[in-house]
């Protein structure tokens, strides 16, 4: 059975009308009958509640997941016990032992889950599909499925449309034409970049980089010197638009690099987004002008702010 991977994202609302959301991605993997391994990863807004766990599953996953999982487990001879530890701050930690020899405690571990103190699921899980089973029953025991005041929506399935998946940014590096990143800051993006798991030393001649996070223009300096060294491309397309944009291809997208760079990258930047405003050569020219904006989108926020707080004073309402 071919590779998965799907998102969900995922809101929750409290009587308080309070919201939390987040976005996960689901993938899993197999052989060519059943699904084998499954993992789960917040990509952006809050980590996943525990209570959301099993529900998120049975939206990402194919309707007969949970008899798969259950086939797996019972395909093993030997009992597998589920351990319970409660940390002093309230968090848990969830984890499978195979008893391969009761009379010796021989207890090799299994797979493990670990819930915050905020009972959030802030490590993901990576687990072989026949784990899930005992483990989600202890789980369950504990923090029984959110089923009130949440909504769920699952993005399309790309891997299930031609795409690729890899283990790490370095892998799917390897024999790009264009690279494209998002991420929160110039820490999380040059995290990326370096290292063992970095894909700068990796990414093959003439191949582009194609940012599309919000970063410095300093950094986004360095990041032209780096890759010009090292004959790469560097294009840098910040966006403006919420994630519906995303889904819509209505973004806004600011582009700045080199025009041999920029044209290649266009159709990609065409597929995102509904207008592209294009910055000449230099790509720290896209950054400063996307910090201008969210400068200027803040300054509008807290003036509304100011003027509503002044206008509701009793002085300014008749004294109500």
């Amino acid at each position: 059975m071919p590779e998965t991977l799907r998102h969900v994202s995922w809101e929750r609302w409290d009587e308080d009308r309070s919201r939390t959301r987040g976005l996960v991605a689901v993938r899993t993997a197999g052989c060519e009958t059943a699904y084998e391994r499954v993992e789960l990863k917040t990509l952006s807004g809050h980590d996943l509640p525990v209570g959301l766990l099993l529900p998120v599953l049975s939206a990402a996953l194919p309707d007969d997941w949970m008899a798969d999982a259950e086939r797996l487990h019972q395909s093993r001879k030997s009992p597998w016990p589920v351990k319970r530890r409660i940390g002093m701050s309230g968090c848990r930690d969830y984890t499978l032992y195979y008893l391969r020899n009761e009379a010796l405690i021989d207890q090799p571990r299994a797979a493990s889950l670990h819930v915050s103190m905020s009972w959030k699921l802030n490590e993901g899980l990576r687990l072989w599909m026949g784990d899930l089973p005992p483990l989600l029953a202890v789980v369950i025991q504990d923090f029984p499925p959110i089923t009130k005041n949440i909504s769920f929506r699952v993005y399309e399935l790309l891997l299930e449309k031609g795409a690729r998946g890899t283990d790490s940014p370095r892998e799917g590096a390897r024999n790009c034409d264009i690279l494209a990143t998002m991420v929160s800051d110039d820490a999380a993006l040059r995290t990326l970049l370096a290292g063992n798991e970095g894909f700068l030393e990796i990414l093959p001649k003439n191949s582009i980089h194609l940012s599309l996070s919000t970063v410095s223009v300093a950094f986004s300096k360095d990041l032209e010197a780096l890759h010009s060294a090292r004959q790469q491309g560097f294009v840098s397309s910040p966006v403006f638009g919420r994630p519906d944009a995303v889904v819509s291809g209505s973004l806004r997208l600011l582009c700045a690099g080199k025009p041999e760079h920029s044209r290649r990258v266009l159709p990609v930047l065409n597929a995102l987004g509904s207008r592209i405003f294009e910055l000449g050569e230099d790509p720290s020219s896209a950054n400063l002008v996307k910090l201008s904006g969210n400068f200027m989108i803040g300054s509008v926020l807290e003036s509304l702010s100011e003027a509503m707080t002044l206008v509701n004073y009793p002085a300014v309402n008749g004294g109500a």
